[in-house]
């Protein structure tokens, strides 16, 4: 049968927390979460992992689903090398413990159509996926409903829809069942097992031995980041030595019998709820055979030999005394699946390495998906932002209107300057309320570069739908990209809006200006800073909070940029540190270009500049963010904040 999951001695220490400034804090120490776990998981099967908290299992689950890199070792995937992240995404689905991983202010159909958008589903196809998932889970009819009203029941359903989007062959549940009623478990249970009679995989990652021992033909236990044992509950039972028990069911004991009993085995141990006068437990072959001594033949109804229950099986590979010394290699249907420990007896064979050709049918490293184009999910991105910002109709107004009071401002600052005509407006036409416009509208995209993409990672990590994007195959930095597009939609908004002012007025007349000029300055001018704004993010990506980039770059251009004054009224020696700033020229290029209807020959200064500063921003910032992301799933904080 071929292999959904297979590991060879798979490792993960996470390396001591970085810090930009430590601030006298001592350096944390390595953590060994995850230690040469080697695995394989069939195809069609419900696998348990069993742990209690810390052991490991969600490690072991993001390392699987690509959301952290391994220190050592190798995995497959559904055929997949764990470097093919994308051929991966595409084949699995992740159900994770929390809540917080959709957008509150959305309904379930909403989320889910976003989310399809994310997996590649084309745009004529979402809806109807996004309703087939919601009537498997039993949602069908609360799809119209926000997912701020669900229950945790309900939210839980809504992520294993989520993961059936794109229908996955392999499913990872991290804690199903936590935080729901005995009746929502139930529900999710049969489910669950209702998906693997579909013919899906599944890996169920619990503590919660029961919900293991009811679902999953086959159970791992890990216990500190060592996987301990693999195999069936009566495999296991078989692996450790235990002394026999036996169970007693028996007529009342006369008391003489009883205190006959007791003197010789100690207070008698009742089996379940009933009295030990009529139902006890004894251990070992000794106290079977002084009991049968003494108790009458006629009043010994039943003997049944007691096998050891999971939750002792569990408790025994879990113990500290219990020491694991080996690695095992739980290949399914094999006579070994324990590690060598102290007081065990199976000495597991050497795990073999995965090689070209592992015992699986199914041929490695399938040929990934293509990487998704950048406009669907931009547009998924937009449709998805309006409607959240549709939901909030006063702060969306109150935008507008601090927008139009800005405006105001500046206008009638314009009338008190004008008649002082100053010097360093000459050049621009001498009307302030005009030049400082363009000021205003350039800056809000500036800001926007510079804040948005930051701002972006920042708000999907504390929401908690961060993790959830990224176990889609859109490309991450797809992904910011998009989740910045509103911002800057706005931003043109905005741009549009006060230019509009500016004509209406009369202080502007874009019939006799340069707009090619206008319109490459406007371009160089976002790529520059957009990859301000990426190098700004991977700030955030790895450190979550304090973002010097945006800070410096903010504060020094608002200074010395020539937002709200022109650069020449500034000393010669802030004029020559203006020099280096990218919004300089672009606000400069800008203002010739609308205000002046400059020459290309009068801006290919300008506008050489910007593009300079564009070659060498964009791949620095292109760096810097691959770093970032790299780091960030090597400590495993992507999704941290």
């Amino acid at each position: 049968m071929p292999y959904a999951i297979e590991t060879h001695r798979l490792t993960k220490i996470y390396p001591p927390h970085r810090a930009l400034l430590r601030l006298g804090a001592p350096a944390s120490p390595p953590v060994a979460a995850v230690r040469d776990v080697s695995l394989c998981v069939p195809q069609g099967e419900i696998f348990g992992l069993l742990g209690p908290n810390g052991a490991g299992k969600t490690t072991l689950i993001k390392m699987l689903t690509t959301l952290i890199l391994p220190t050592g070792g190798e995995a497959r995937v559904n055929g997949y090398d764990l470097r093919a992240e994308r051929g991966i995404k595409a084949s699995i689905g992740l159900v994770t413990a929390g809540e917080r991983s959709f957008y509150w202010r959305l309904n379930g159909l909403q989320n889910l159509e976003f989310f399809a958008a994310l997996h590649g589903i084309p745009p004529a196809e979402r809806r109807e996926r996004a309703l087939s998932a919601l009537e498997q889970v039993g949602l069908a009819q609360s799809a119209g409903r926000r997912v701020s009203e669900y229950s945790t029941g309900m939210h839980k359903r809504l992520a294993i829809a989520r993961a059936l989007l794109h229908r996955p062959a392999l499913l990872f549940f991290d804690e199903p069942t936590s935080g729901l009623d005995p009746q929502a478990a139930l529900a999710l249970h049969a489910l669950i097992l209702h998906l693997a009679e579909s013919g899906k995989t599944v890996f169920l990652s619990t503590h919660y031995l029961p919900e293991a021992e009811k679902l999953c033909r086959r159970v791992g236990i890990l216990h500190r980041g060592v996987l301990r044992a693999v195999g069936t509950v009566a495999e296991l039972r078989r692996e450790i030595p235990w002394e026999p028990r036996y169970h007693l069911q028996v007529d009342a004991l006369p008391d003489a019998t009883r205190r006959t009993l007791e003197a010789r085995l100690g207070t008698l141990r009742p089996a379940g709820d009933a009295p030990p006068e009529t139902d006890f437990t004894l251990d070992g072959e000794s106290a079977l055979s002084l009991a049968l001594a003494h108790i009458p033949a006629p009043r010994l109804r039943a003997l049944i030999p007691a096998r050891p229950s999971l939750e002792e099986i569990f408790a025994r590979f879990t113990d500290a005394e219990y020491d694991v010394r080996g690695t095992e290699y739980g290949v399914p249907g094999t006579e070994y699946g324990v590690q060598e420990a102290a007081g065990t007896t199976s000495q597991p064979p050497d795990p073999q390495p995965l090689t070209s050709q592992p015992p699986n049918p199914q041929p490695p490293n399938p040929q990934p998906p293509n990487p998704q184009p950048l406009t669907p999910l931009l547009l998924a991105f937009l449709q998805r932002d309006w409607r959240i910002e549709r939901s909030y109709r006063l702060a969306f107004l109150l935008q507008l209107g601090q927008m139009l009071f800005s405006a105001g401002v500046f206008y009638f600052l314009g009338e008190l300057v004008n008649g002082l005509n100053l010097r360093g407006l000459r050049a621009y036409g001498g009307d302030y309320f005009a030049f400082v416009l363009i000021g205003l509208a350039m800056r809000g995209y500036f800001s926007t570069a510079l804040n948005g993409f930051s701002q972006s990672i920042r708000t999907e990590q504390t929401t908690g739908t961060l993790e959830a994007m990224l176990t889609t195959p859109a490309r991450l930095e797809s992904l910011v990209f998009g989740a910045a597009g509103w911002a800057y939609l706005m931003t043109t908004l905005q741009l549009g809006l006060y230019l509009g002012l500016g004509v209406a007025l009369g202080r502007l007349h874009l019939g006799a200006a340069n707009l090619g000029a206008a319109a490459l300055t406007l371009a160089l001018s976002l790529v520059t800073y957009s990859s301000l704004g990426v190098l700004a993010a991977s700030f955030i990506m790895l450190y979550k909070r304090g973002n010097p980039v945006t800070w410096v770059f903010q504060a020094v251009s608002d200074f010395l940029g020539g937002m709200y004054y022109p650069v020449e009224v500034l000393p010669s020696l802030l004029q020559f540190a203006a020099a280096f700033l990218p919004v300089t020229y672009s606000l400069r290029a800008m203002r010739l270009a609308l205000l002046q209807n400059a020459p290309w020959s009068a801006l290919w200064p300008d506008l050489g500049a910007l593009a300079a500063f564009a070659l060498l921003s964009l791949p620095l910032g292109v760096a810097a963010f691959r770093y970032a992301v790299r780091r960030a799933r090597v400590e495993g904080s992507l999704v941290g904040y």
